[in-house]
């Protein structure tokens, strides 16, 4: 066998590899994790579209139509499930990372094939390849259209004219940002192409007339060249886009929206304030869950950007004009963060491939440094691994974002449990509750609704209701002690209340005032006193924490913010342990200006939540002795600030929670 073939075969081999890693990791226990908030918005869309042939582009609040229309397929093949849902972002997810094969031709075989192991195990790729959203869709798209480019400006074959248009126009038909993806892409095309243009044109208009007029010169000839095929493109471009918005001819309207989506969308993206974070909140996510992206890209970037291939020159240029576009716009979100590691991973790529030739005939510093890359694949797979399929809803990891609990499984199974008992699919279920996306999918077989305003009469016509815990008390008041209450905590932040008919709550799960023994935790952990304090700007405890610190009890009392290391709106998390001295009832009083909550393994015990002057709030609870993991949130709007945990021990007067009872794992904050 020759060295060529084996080379080949060797390289096949190690493709299929990465590929079948990568389906692995999107498609494993695909359902394990449960609908995040957008989610269930989008399959409420989908419920529409699947069950009454019926969608409405709506340029205000949600993103393009292709997804809808994807998932209709795998809807219809597989039934109505979270598999279905989620089975076309697991496939586009592994497609992307088939997609780096095509960069063999221009990086080399094993460069092509350690940025598609980079991306098959990233922790980001792999977790929002799980979620039926937009942005992996977007990525794909994105990626499929600067392939077919290259390929054209590599082969001339135009084809690849063609189908980069059809890849173009199925990224704005996913989300209206693929116009910044084109606008960044096209800058960066007239920087590389003229960065290797006439020198001698020095001066503000020399550097305008390189860095614009030869590009424009560029794609004119091509235009001249292949003059029909652009025509065709451009048709098939705006064909795609028409069809779509339109949903298949039956709102013409919709291809209007699609223009006004500009619009809406460039307001939000520099409005909304509640995902609002600071510039460098991408290197902050890239630095901890994407260190090999992030430092080969670098590497890659920085030889990149004086070289004298133009394609080099090009991806460096894109790579940081999107970090750089995204860096300033205010929204963010982790998931954003795929666009900014695509261009960043074909840079690692040219990187990989310089450092092979530097190597060439080194057989032993080769082998360290494929023995270092596999290493790194690996710890980077495992931690793809804990993120999306074991801590998928630990809120406290940047990457997963105001994620739905685990607990909605819980709260759906007892739905399932009382509805069997009483009409099946026939009960009503009316949701008073607002915040309870995406918990509306979950129901959505039942005879479910979802009023604006409780009233006596929908309360009486309940045969299951959800509130928020705010509303508890007015529907308490109202159902006069026919239904039994039962908490459940839905994400940071947000719990419901399902009340069930007395007569069918049997063994129901006691709500947070009546609970039975709280069991001792099993600390393995060495622990030091003291609870870790995150710091947020803003009301929701959005990461990162702009401030981490052990504090030894909880107490302030402040009329005057600025005394603090806080300015309003900000909000405060402790976490760690409760040490428990011996089994018995505790009371707990929590007094606060503005909202708080406590929460006791896991179960809210105190919601004392909302804007409001300082209030005082208890609850009891039968606790083993022991440690019992607590967690207390706070949030101040401004006005002065109050917060102060106190509780009443077996036989004891009521006291301030001192240090010898709260405690954190020793590796945990700083003191």
């Amino acid at each position: 066998m020759s060295t060529s073939k084996r080379a080949h075969d060797t390289f096949f081999f190690v493709f299929v590899a990465i590929t079948l890693l990568s389906v692995l990791l999107r498609f494993w226990d695909l359902e394990v994790k449960p609908l995040h908030h957008d989610e269930g918005v989008n399959g409420f869309f989908l419920d529409k579209l699947v069950e009454r042939n019926f969608y409405r582009f709506d340029p205000e609040n949600y993103h393009g139509p292709l997804i809808y229309y994807l998932a209709l397929v795998s809807v219809k093949l597989l039934g109505r499930s979270i598999f279905a849902l989620r089975f076309f972002p697991a496939l586009l997810g592994t497609l992307t990372v088939v997609l780096l094969w095509q960069l063999k031709e221009r990086l080399g075989k094993f460069p092509a094939a350690g940025a598609a192991a980079i991306i098959a195990v990233s922790p980001t790729y792999v977790y929002y390849s799980r979620e039926f959203i937009h942005e992996i869709h977007l990525v794909f798209f994105t990626l499929l259209f600067f392939l077919f480019a290259e390929r054209f400006s590599r082969t001339r074959r135009r084809a690849a004219i063609v189908f980069a248009s059809l890849s173009l126009a199925l990224c704005f038909a996913t989300k209206e940002t693929a116009l910044l993806h084109l606008v960044v892409m096209l800058a960066a095309f007239g920087i590389a192409t003229g960065a290797s243009g006439n020198r001698d044109r020095a001066g503000p208009l020399g550097i305008i007339r390189r860095v614009v007029y030869d590009p424009a010169r560029v794609l004119l000839s091509i235009i001249r060249e292949h003059p029909l095929t652009c025509i065709a493109s451009v048709a098939l471009f705006w064909a795609v886009l028409i069809v779509f918005f339109s949903s298949f001819f039956t709102n013409l309207k919709g291809v209007a929206d699609f223009f006004t989506a500009f619009t809406a969308w460039t307001r939000t993206g520099v409005e909304i304030s509640g995902h609002t974070k600071p510039a460098f909140y991408f290197i902050t996510l890239l630095w901890k869950f994407e260190p090999l992206a992030l430092m080969l890209g670098v590497l890659g970037l920085a030889g990149t950007l004086h070289s004298r291939d133009t394609f080099e020159r090009f991806v460096s240029f894109w790579a940081l004009l999107t970090f750089a576009l995204y860096s300033v716009i205010p929204y963010k979100t982790p998931w954003l963060t795929m666009n900014i590691m695509a261009p960043l991973i074909v840079c690692a790529g040219c990187f990989i491939s310089r450092v092979q030739s530097a190597l060439k005939g080194r057989s032993l510093a080769t082998a360290v440094c494929v023995a270092a890359f596999i290493a790194a694949v690996w710890w980077t797979t495992l931690l793809a691994y804990d993120v999306a399929l074991v801590r998928y809803d630990d809120n406290t990891e940047p990457i997963v974002y105001v994620h739905t609990f685990r607990e909605i499984n819980d709260l759906v199974a007892r739905v399932e449990h009382v509805a069997k008992e009483m009409k099946g699919d026939e009960t009503r279920i009316y949701v008073f509750a607002d915040s309870q996306w995406p918990l509306s999918w979950y129901l959505h077989h039942y005879n479910s609704a979802f009023p604006d305003d409780i009233t006596a009469d929908k309360v009486d016509h309940a045969d299951i209701i959800v509130a928020s815990i705010d509303q508890e008390e007015e529907i308490e008041e109202l159902v006069k002690g026919r239904f039994v209450g039962e908490r459940y905590n839905l994400r940071p932040q947000v719990s419901l209340t399902l009340f069930v008919r007395r007569e069918y709550a049997g063994s129901s799960r006691q709500s947070s005032s009546q609970m039975t023994v709280f069991l001792p935790l099993d600390t393995s952990v060495s622990l030091a006193r003291g609870l870790v304090a995150s710091y947020f700007k803003g009301q929701q405890q959005l990461p990162p924490a702009y401030q981490i610190e052990v504090e030894k009890v909880i107490e302030f009392e402040y009329e005057d913010e600025s005394r603090r290391d806080f300015m309003p709106p900000a909000s405060i998390r402790w976490d760690g342990y409760l040490k428990t001295p011996e089994t018995g009832e505790y009371s707990f009083f929590l007094t606060s200006d503005d909202g708080s909550r406590l929460w006791i393994d896991e179960v809210l015990l105190i919601d004392n939540w909302g804007e409001h002057a300082a209030a005082t709030r208890a609850a009891s609870a039968t606790l083993a002795g022991g440690y019992h993991r607590m967690r207390v949130e706070y949030f101040d709007s401004g006005g002065g600030a109050v917060i102060r945990l106190e509780w009443r021990p077996p036989g004891r007067d009521t006291e301030l929670l001192t240090p010898i009872f709260l405690y954190h794992p020793a590796n945990a904050g700083h003191e």
